[in-house]
């Protein structure tokens, strides 16, 4: 599993030497790092690795029961937030 909270460079470096040995790894990045470089993680989707985010901001002015609501979108865990 790798998880990268800021950059690029590591997850980048990972799949060179994944890559090379012919394995793949579970990739968690943080929503902004995915923002930033949507065609990086297109690419690693494409290749087979197993992509999912992480958004540690904290959500401005929802309640607890409205920000579980939003998550969980009726029972799907697939919701990101605003």
């Amino acid at each position: 599993m790798l998880i990268e909270f800021e950059k690029i460079e590591g997850v980048r470096h990972w799949e060179r030497e994944l890559d090379r040995r012919g394995l793949t790894a579970l990739i968690q990045a943080q929503f902004n790092v995915l923002k930033e470089y949507p065609k990086d993680f297109e690419r690693l989707a494409t290749k087979g690795y197993p992509i999912t985010s992480l958004y540690a901001e904290k959500p401005s002015g929802m309640s607890r029961t409205t920000r579980q609501n939003y998550l969980t979108c009726g029972g799907h865990k697939s919701a990101t937030l605003p």
